[in-house]
């Protein structure tokens, strides 16, 4: 069965959704909707890396890529 990394759409949501969180304590406003897109290109990113010969789990291979990309993106925002 092929992997589609858009079945991990909810974790990218989740974890989005946990920084949106985390910036607006500090009354930074960022759109949600931005944190999921950028969110989406390193689950992408992490689709495109992962090998399921490794024995690794993908949600677990990814969630690194995303949270980085995310993380990026709220960096690169300068703030």
């Amino acid at each position: 069965m092929a992997l589609n990394p858009l079945d991990y759409y909810g974790l990218v949501v989740h974890l989005a959704r946990k920084r949106h969180a985390s910036v607006q304590h500090f009354g930074l406003q960022i759109d949600l909707d931005d944190l999921v897109q950028e969110g989406l290109v390193g689950l992408l990113a992490a689709g495109r890396r992962f090998d399921p010969d490794r024995g690794t789990v993908f949600s677990t291979f990814a969630y690194p890529f995303i949270k980085g990309a995310i993380e990026d993106y709220v960096q690169s925002l300068d703030l």
